[in-house]
């Protein structure tokens, strides 16, 4: 199994306000990066009840130009999707991905750069831990113009400096775990943030012809692929009448 986009969407807002509907249906990650004026400000939420969780906000200041990524381990998707950035003072910008692919528990690991002033920002160098993951680029800023993205990524949702903060999400998707520290490239000074942060892929299945058991105990089987079978342990096969079935 592997990651893929489904759907996306985005919006500004000051104070509470909800995105356009997008249809999730096939999703099982849902990412929402929350570009803000004021730190921690905004609560994301949304219209299938799903559970979310924020990740370290990071910002320049603390008052100012902050940033975060959060997520949620969809239960509910589909049709009419709507997502609410719920808060005050917030001057924000909401990007929203949705993704087929993920673990159950699919965080694994973020970082952030509370940058300052410049032309450019990197969020930080992270290593995902296993193979295939979804690294999730997020960002904030203060310039009317669109900003780039090197590293591989795929600069998703993204608006503008205008009446809000500016800000975006962007996402790679990886096949070997590397390092990852995308920059992200604006058209002249400005004050920015970054974040990124990783997300796994279920584990694979147990192979059958990795697994064994003992007569005795004919309900527990080993995934020998992660452990040696120990003395008495017969290796499951087609050609063991006795072979149990697992439920």
């Amino acid at each position: 199994m592997a990651f893929a986009v489904i759907s996306g969407t985005k919006f500004q807002t000051a104070a509470t306000a909800t995105s356009p509907a997008i249809d999730t249906t096939g999703a099982s990650t849902l990412i929402v990066v929350l570009s803000e004026r004021t730190p921690s400000s905004g609560v994301i939420s949304d219209s299938k009840g799903n559970t979310w969780s924020q990740l370290t906000v990071y910002s320049d200041d603390p008052n100012d130009h902050a940033c975060s990524i959060w997520w949620s381990n969809a239960t509910s998707v589909g049709t009419n999707h709507t997502f609410t950035a719920t808060g005050t003072d917030m001057a924000c910008t909401v990007s929203i991905a949705a993704f087929s692919g993920g673990a159950t528990s699919p965080f694994d690991l973020q970082n952030g750069n509370n940058a300052g002033t410049g032309s450019t920002v990197q969020p930080g160098s992270i290593t995902p831990t296993q193979d295939s993951e979804l690294v999730i680029a997020g960002f904030v800023h203060d310039r009317a113009a669109l900003p780039t993205i090197g590293g591989g990524f795929t600069m998703y949702q993204q608006l503008g400096f205008g009446a809000q903060y500016g800000g975006g999400l962007a996402y790679l998707i990886q096949t070997t775990a590397t390092a990852a520290n995308p920059t992200i490239t604006f058209d002249g000074t400005t004050t920015s943030v970054a974040v990124i942060a990783s997300f796994k892929i279920p584990p694979a299945p147990i192979s059958p012809d990795k697994l064994a058991w003992r007569p005795e105990f004919p309900d527990i089987l080993l995934d020998t692929s992660i452990e040696s079978v120990a003395s008495g342990f017969i290796p499951r096969s087609p050609s063991n009448p006795s072979d149990p079935t697992p439920t």
